[in-house]
């Protein structure tokens, strides 16, 4: 139990140590940061010891993020006004013009501003913003969400939006197999994949994905019907280890290697995995499904991921003692969930994944992607 939380101090010590040595005498201020980090993790994991939270599934984590993190957030700031990326068309627009623009862009191109009556499900629907959007040009619009708090708000303002997961989606429309014209799936199926899926392999996370994901989506639509998926991807396959699971990323963050940092960040603070560029399209080919669209939003999610540092260090340095009252709660109910976070932020490890790496030659090590599938029409 001790192995999986937080390693051994030894091993940090030893990390820290060659790191320094190898990189010479670094400026003092990333040493200071490295220092508090180092004790942050030795205080966190000591009363993950003592508290000993339950442990979470995959989905739990997932809900936890939005619901003990970003929700208070949006609530009380409106950092964002939901939890996707800008389309930035000219490079002039603000953030929330452009985030609105790729709202309005994915419903565009599944047509669902040209037809009366257009039967469109939101899946992980966030905090309804497409919804409202849909609604407001004639849709019969519902969404899905594991986030509580994301349903009650959308409750509120009268949207159809249920408790549901990914895979239960075809049991909870059962009435409607077949009736969908359009499903978006906007920015959350990187939350797809549990902790076993990972364990098991590349057979066993591909299978996840047709299973859990594809096959109950496309069993909505009628035929002809359009899907639409964005997701971050993995530039290239990497290998999976069992430490990116059994630890917390301190070890990967006294490493300093990237891809493994960032994994880490994905799986202990998000929930979930990302798919390799390529994924999403030869599954759906497998279904019958034809790709009738392949954009590269990349830079438009390095822009956003830009703004969304601006906003929260601004609201970070004005407004410290709610941030710190947010953040004990969160310490509390789980230690290492919070030490998490504070890596997440600090060394702004969600930036990292779309500027251009010399490892990757030149390109981002992580490429967004915005696919559209269309469903075989009956033979």
């Amino acid at each position: 139990y001790q192995r999986r939380v937080h390693g051994t101090l030894s091993e940090c010590l030893f990390f820290f140590a060659t790191l320094r040595v190898m990189a010479g005498f670094p400026r003092v201020r990333s040493l200071l940061r490295d220092c508090f980090s180092f004790l942050m993790w030795c205080i966190c994991s000591s009363m993950t010891v003592i508290l000993r939270p339950p442990k979470k599934s995959g989905r739990q984590v997932t809900a936890r993020v939005y619901d003990k993190v970003f929700h208070p957030l949006c609530e009380k700031t409106g950092i964002w006004p939901d939890y996707t990326e800008g389309f930035f068309k000219s490079g002039e627009e603000t953030y929330d013009e452009a985030q609105e623009n790729q709202l309005r862009h994915l419903l565009t191109q599944v047509g669902a501003d040209r037809s009366p009556a257009f039967r469109l499900l939101d899946a992980g629907c966030g905090n309804g913003r497409l919804l409202d959007i849909a609604q407001d040009l004639g849709c019969a619009a519902s969404g899905i969400t594991i986030s509580i708090e994301q349903q009650q708000l959308c409750q509120a303002r009268g949207l159809d939006v249920r408790l549901c997961s990914f895979e239960m989606v075809h049991q909870e429309f059962q009435a409607e197999l077949g009736c969908f014209d359009a499903v978006i799936v906007n920015g959350s199926s990187e939350h797809l994949l549990l902790p076993e899926d990972l364990a098991g392999g590349g057979d066993r996370m591909r299978a996840a994905r047709v299973e859990g994901l594809f096959r109950p989506l496309f069993a909505l639509l009628k035929p002809g019907g359009r899907i639409i998926v964005t997701c971050i991807h993995f530039r290239h396959e990497r290998q999976l280890t069992e430490d990116i699971w059994n630890h917390a990323p301190m070890t990967y963050f006294a490493s300093r290697h990237p891809y493994h940092f960032q994994s880490c960040i994905l799986y202990h603070f998000y929930g979930g995995w990302y798919p390799v560029v390529g994924d999403y399209e030869s599954i759906a080919c497998e279904l019958g499904a034809t790709t009738v669209m392949d954009y590269d939003a990349t830079e438009h999610y390095r822009l956003t991921s830009r703004e969304w540092m601006v906003r929260f260090n601004h609201f970070f340095r004005n407004n410290v003692w709610y941030v710190a009252t947010q953040m004990g709660k969160v310490f509390w109910q789980d230690p290492m969930f919070f030490f998490t976070c504070y890596l997440h932020w600090m060394y702004m490890s969600w930036g990292w994944q779309f500027i251009p790496n010399p490892t990757t030659d030149g390109k981002s090590p992580f490429v967004h992607k915005w696919l559209m599938f269309e469903k075989a029409l009956p033979r």
